[in-house]
């Protein structure tokens, strides 16, 4: 072989170095691309992934604030209605103990003249105010307040019956005429009414010597007048 063959060859040599060396320029320079696009790319994803994190915090402390707010109101509204049923239930209850009381007034009177024999009362007056005349600073309320020639009629009216209420007005019984001394010489004709008295607190108030006017048929009657009489 030639010096010129050899040389041809050592040129083709030099050029296909070349070629490679220059390919895998191109081939780092791709790759340092690449890797600074990656590099890229995950610090982009990063600061993604914290405004994400940071936004969903953001939104769960709007949430958690909201959702107090929301229960803050919700108990104050329930606090609210709750007031207001009250009120509203206290209302109704005044009706239906004033609505029991206008029942049973009128029916004083007659119940009077059937059972004890008055034709007419020198004095009748309902939800009666008076001051104790023993202790001045006492002032009390009495439903009905009847009085003729003999007999002082005191009755005492609720819309439901408790024996609580019972006993409370057995104990003010005890202080009556501190209240009406002006009548301490009549006899005392006390009457308990209501609506409706179930038998147990109808004999308690027989017991007691009290008369109990409860509805009866139509009208409003007493209940208990045949077994007081028996007791004289």
């Amino acid at each position: 072989m030639g010096d010129a063959a050899v040389e041809e060859r050592l040129s083709s040599l030099e050029i296909v170095l070349e070629s490679f060396i220059m390919s895998t320029h191109v081939m780092i320079r791709e790759i340092k691309n690449e890797n600074a696009k990656m590099k890229q790319d995950s610090a982009d994803f990063k600061r993604n992934i914290e405004k994400t994190v940071s936004e969903m915090k953001q939104d769960t402390v709007e949430f958690k604030s909201n959702m107090d707010k929301t229960v803050a109101e919700m108990k104050k509204d329930t606090a609210n209605m709750k007031k207001e049923m009250n009120r509203q239930w206290g209302d109704l209850a005044n009706k239906m103990g004033t609505m029991v009381e206008d029942i049973v007034a009128p029916n004083i009177a007659g119940i009077a003249k059937q059972y004890f024999n008055v034709e007419a009362l020198a004095f009748f007056a309902v939800r009666v105010k008076c001051q104790n005349t023993i202790n001045p600073g006492i002032l009390k309320e009495f439903d009905v307040i009847a009085v003729s020639d003999h007999l002082f009629f005191v009755n005492e009216t609720k819309s439901t019956v408790k024996i609580g209420y019972v006993n409370d007005y057995i104990e003010s019984l005890k202080s009556i005429y501190d209240y009406f001394p002006q009548n301490r010489e009549k006899k005392l004709i006390p009457i308990f009414s209501a609506l409706h008295i179930p038998d147990d607190i109808q004999n308690y108030l027989t017991r007691h010597n009290i008369y109990a006017m409860g509805m009866k048929d139509e009208t409003m009657d007493l209940l208990n007048f045949e077994e007081l009489s028996k007791n004289g």
